[in-house]
């Protein structure tokens, strides 16, 4: 087997069974704290097209409730804990009931499962207006958890149900193609398949539960699903679509964010190995007054590992579900939390703003002869650096996951993965004469120069520090045929791509092209004496992430060199955000920033 298309398949199969093994969104265990008395009641609703969702609540004994709503797609309408166990007991703890509801062609609800189904969006604000009418109910409910269920969360409240006081979607997904079908217009041969696994996986579980509860009507449900669900299913929608078209379109949550009208606290991982921090683009279209975010390095978990985001959480809920006066509205709009840490998951230090948006400056990184990234502009002719490709880069996927998931996207096979000599581009800065703090999106703004018609780039950022060690950061990746801009959407620092058929170009071969690189959100602090750096090569597994080659269906397709120019007339460069000069104490210790593994400097 070819070595790029092994990779690729080893890849899926470590996903799947790492997904089966944890299940979507692992995290350490806690210690959780019960409330005296936790009542389990559960049936079904009935929406309008006559499908009845599965619900089932937890409620603190006998009374009327805020309540917390769980909805999504794995089993939440058996499990309204699900993957949030510890958060939701404080919470039943503290006079709040807990509702999950599955949603429609999933676990143990009717109907049928269809990808982004705008009817998820309809069902979820039905689910909500009802349970804010029940006897348990003090009429207010709120939205909680992350993934699917920060998905769901905005399809329903664009919906604008009666009853929704407020939603706290975490790690979502906006933009179903550019954030994690198709990053780069390069199709994501990893996560759906992982996805798509973790669902029956869930659905399974759910059918365990139904057999103990005497539910008929989930077995046939849950069997139902399991036989019927791959053909609409995630993988097959999604390779059915290799464009941007109407199916993605019509289907992404950013349609409706502007619809919005209740409080939003909405948070996001750099490196979140499951759909990625792109999706954290959403809050940018939500209401801006009401809008609350946080961003954060680390794993698709964050949401509920870290103890911070849980008291955040509760300290939200309890202002707009019970009306509290805790201070919520000092509480700065955006956050952004750095170097989370292990063991505990929680920040060294936050740089917030109290604004609607984190006030940055641009910073422009030139690329240069000899591997050098500085703020000189090239002013004369410089040779191009070139690299084989498609090529075999270093990928961030461990194959420790399934013995302890905080090792998860700061993995072995970066710390052991070699850099071969040819097969990318490096360049880096001279060591900081004092601390850089960068924040959000990034831009390569790359001038390649082509043999083939096609090819595909990966842009990896790192921090090597001055002890010869090197950190990863964040990466981007770009099919260069789909190098076309949105210009009235696109920033400096932010290129936004079509991605439609008639966008497409192929490469003029031999002829310098520019392609501006989407670099994904991040926020990283660049201490004095460490240096920037950033790779060039073939895009290579990263967390739940694989990639399938521009040369397929034959995956024969010889490497040949892809030239990065540099010079006066082609002045790439990198364009990044920086949001302070001032970083707190020393740098952590290496390997103890989470999602971000150290390993010695491979270009010493």
């Amino acid at each position: 087997m070819l070595p790029r298309l092994r990779a690729t398949f080893v890849v899926i199969l470590t996903t799947l069974l790492t997904v089966i093994t944890l299940g979507p969104g692992a995290m350490p265990a806690h210690a959780a704290a019960s409330p005296t008395e936790v009542r389990r009641t559960t049936g079904y609703l009935t929406v309008s097209d006559g499908t009845r969702l599965k619900w089932t609540l937890l409620s603190p004994g006998p009374g009327r409730y805020p309540v917390l709503m769980q909805y999504e797609g794995y089993n939440a309408g058996s499990n309204p804990g699900r993957v949030n166990e510890e958060f939701v007991a404080e919470m039943l703890a503290d006079g709040y009931a807990v509702l999950g509801v599955s949603i429609r062609g999933t676990a143990c609800s009717g109907g049928e499962f269809e990808l982004f189904d705008p009817r998820w969006g309809s069902d979820g604000a039905e689910a909500v207006t009802w349970a804010s009418r029940q006897p348990w109910s003090t009429g207010k409910v709120g939205m909680f958890s992350f993934s699917y269920a920060g998905i769901a969360q905005l399809l329903t409240a664009a919906r604008r149900p009666a009853g929704l006081a407020a939603i706290a979607p975490g790690m979502v997904v906006s933009d179903m193609y550019r954030d994690v079908g198709y990053p780069g217009g390069i199709a994501n041969s990893g996560f759906p398949v992982a996805w798509e696994a973790a669902l029956h996986v869930s659905w399974a579980q759910a059918l365990t539960q139904a057999r103990a509860d005497g539910d008929v009507e989930c077995v046939v449900n849950v069997l139902r699903h399991q036989a019927l669900g791959l053909p609409r299913g995630v993988v097959l929608s999604g390779l059915a679509h290799p464009y941007r078209d109407a199916f993605f379109t019509s289907r992404s949550p950013e349609r409706g964010l502007g619809r919005i009208q209740v409080p939003v606290l909405g948070e996001m991982a750099w490196q979140d190995e499951q759909t990625g921090p792109r999706g954290g683009l959403a809050f940018e279209k939500t209401n801006p007054e009401t809008t609350w975010t946080v961003g954060t390095n680390g794993i698709h978990g964050m949401y509920a590992a870290s103890p911070s985001s849980r008291r955040l959480l509760h300290r939200y809920f309890d202002h707009f579900l019970k009306g509290e006066q805790n201070g919520w509205q000092r509480t700065p709009h955006h956050q952004l939390w750095f170097e989370s840490s292990l063991p505990d998951y929680e920040p060294r230090f936050v740089v917030s703003t109290r604004r609607h948006r984190m006030p940055t400056t641009t910073r422009r990184l030139y690329l240069g002869a000899g591997g050098r990234l500085d703020t000189a502009r090239p002013r004369t002719a410089s040779p191009a650096t070139g690299y084989l490709t498609p090529g075999i880069s270093p990928s961030l996927v461990s194959e420790a996951l399934v013995v302890d998931p905080a090792t998860f996207a700061g993995g072995l096979t970066w710390q052991l993965s070699p850099v071969l000599p040819g097969t990318s581009a490096a360049f880096t800065t001279p060591p900081l004469k004092r601390d850089l703090l960068l924040a959000g999106s990034a831009s390569l703004d790359l001038w390649v120069r082509a043999q083939t018609r096609d090819a595909d780039v990966q842009v990896t950022v790192t921090e090597v520090r001055p002890d010869g060690q090197e950190v990863y950061v964040q990466r981007g990746w770009l099919r260069l045929s789909h190098r076309a801009l949105v210009r009235s959407e696109s920033t400096s620092r932010r290129p936004v791509h079509p991605f439609t058929r008639g966008a497409q170009r192929n490469l003029p071969i031999g002829r310098a092209v520019l392609a501006r690189v989407e670099i994904l959100p991040f926020a990283q602090a660049f201490r004095a004496g460490s240096r920037l750096r950033i790779y060039v090569d073939s895009p290579s597994a990263t967390g739940l992430w694989a990639f399938l080659p521009n040369s397929l269906p034959t995956g024969l397709t010889p490497p040949s060199r892809l030239e990065v120019l540099h010079d006066a007339e082609h002045p790439s460069a990198l364009v990044v955000g920086r949001v302070g000069d001032d970083a707190p104490g020393n740098a952590p210790a290496c390997g103890t920033l989470v999602s971000q593994p150290c390993r010695p400097d491979p270009l010493r």
